[in-house]
């Protein structure tokens, strides 16, 4: 029974999913306190793929532990040694003045086993906990790349339908144009031929 009770809390896992526009030529940092021995994981893409963004992760001393320069996407991931706080930051050095829309998740990983004989228990389900990391962060992988895709349809959706509306008002545009040529056309022609008639008379 406490073999079942450390499997179910093995592993506490919070998955915040986000999007955010940073603007050019500016920067946008975010904070992560994490314990001993746990972890967290940031994925981030860039929605629009308008262009690559920077990506710098920094601990409380100010020490860069991952720095990425214009990629579309990337993963990080870290197992604190010790408590600290993760300071992480997307950066639009971007000279087109374009802005960039990024969408990421914050995984954060806690794991806590409870028994009697602590250490003898770890020991004994340590094969079995390192399968149901892996079957987390695949999950959690997959979690993440679903609501990329349902994003990236989104996105398309509305600039489908932005375009169709387009196309539809400039149809009607057309048609009107259209319709008042025509109208032009026969009452040009109608006082036409009428004043030709007056003339012969």
């Amino acid at each position: 029974m406490l073999k079942i009770c450390a499997l179910l809390l093995l592993s506490f896992t919070v998955v915040l999913g986000h999007r955010i526009n940073v603007e050019p030529r500016t920067s946008e940092c975010f904070y992560e306190e994490v314990k001993k021995g746990d972890s967290f994981v940031v994925n981030y893409e860039v929605s629009d793929y308008s262009g690559g963004i920077d990506f710098r992760v920094t601990d409380n001393t100010g020490r860069t532990i991952h720095w990425k320069s214009g990629l579309l996407d990337d993963f990080f991931t870290v197992v604190a040694a010790t408590d600290d706080v993760y300071t992480y930051c997307f950066i639009n050095e971007d000279g087109k003045n374009e802005v960039r829309a990024i969408l990421w998740n914050v995984h954060e990983n806690s794991r806590t086993i409870q028994s009697d004989d602590e250490s003898t228990e770890h020991a004994e389900i340590t094969p079995i906990e390192d399968e149901i990391v892996k079957l987390r962060d695949g999950i959690y992988i997959v979690k993440f790349e679903h609501e990329y895709i349902v994003n990236r349809e989104r996105t398309h959706r509305n600039t489908c339908e932005s375009t169709n509306a387009r196309v539809k008002w400039w149809s009607f545009f057309q048609t009107g144009l259209l319709i008042a040529a025509c109208a032009f056309q026969v009452i040009y022609l109608k006082r036409f031929f009428e004043a030709k008639r007056k003339t012969r008379i």
